[in-house]
């Protein structure tokens, strides 16, 4: 990993680690039917240590129940413990920095999503509890309209409230995705977000043209501008062709 890579846009890979994991879901149907498709009560357990030495960096016990509804709705609920292990301060917002030490809390949250084949549909969540030394609340919701089979129209929200003994933050995301498929050939995907945290908009839209059975062709177009000054941070144009030879 260079020195200035930017990890604003996607995931870091962690190093030198190992990583255990194990779920354990029941899901129960009502014998008497009704609204109701299954409940949920589960069980998820992620535990990281370091390759050489064998030591626990994080580790984390989620427990989740739930209700699945026949109409494909479902309204879930889980809590979740964290030990997280720094070995270096960690800088989480300019100016914010948490100090080098062992960290365990507790956080509980709550979901709904209604029926995903609706015309319209969309969900909320809210998460509160512990954070690092701190506490932190977050808010998301999601909307997505499809007013026919070639369009689908989705929105996306999260909202983190953050309070730490170093300080206080906000970070707020906002993102808009279309679907546009104007043939069973010819698709468009295109993402828009965002980040009022850093005042940058980003944009990512993925032309598909399936020019033969499992043969494509993609053209990609990347952009992120700072919408305090409208300058053009970077832009990226990726053309990518593949074909399936048959022998």
């Amino acid at each position: 990993m260079q020195a200035n890579f930017n990890p604003e846009v996607g995931f870091v890979r962690r190093e030198n680690m190992k990583h255990s994991s194990g779920d354990l879901s029941w899901r129960p149907r009502p014998a008497s039917g009704g609204r109701i498709r299954n409940y949920l009560l589960g069980v998820t357990t992620d535990y990281y240590e370091a390759s050489d030495t064998g030591k626990l960096e994080t580790r984390q016990h989620s427990v989740n129940t739930g209700v699945s509804f026949q109409d494909g709705s479902s309204l879930n609920a889980i809590a979740t413990t964290t030990f997280d292990r720094l070995d270096e301060p960690f800088a989480i917002q300019p100016g914010i920095v948490i100090p080098v030490g062992d960290y365990e809390y507790t956080n509980a949250g709550a979901s709904y999503s209604s029926d995903p084949s609706r015309p319209f549909s969309g969900g909320a969540g809210v998460t509160t509890g512990g954070f690092w030394d701190g506490h932190n609340t977050t808010v998301t919701g999601t909307f997505t309209l499809k007013p026919n089979y070639h369009l689908s129209v989705g929105m996306n929200y999260s909202r983190n409230d953050v309070n730490l003994p170093y300080g206080d933050f906000t970070t707020t995301l906002v993102g808009t995705r279309v679907l546009c498929g104007f043939t069973s050939r010819l698709l468009l995907n295109s993402f828009l977000q965002y980040n009022a945290s850093t005042h940058q908009f980003s944009s990512n839209t993925r032309f598909n043209f399936i020019h033969h059975p499992m043969s494509d062709l993609y053209v990609v177009y990347n952009e992120r501008r700072d919408t305090n000054t409208g300058a053009l941070i970077d832009r990226g144009l990726i053309v990518k062709l593949t074909n399936l030879f048959d022998f």
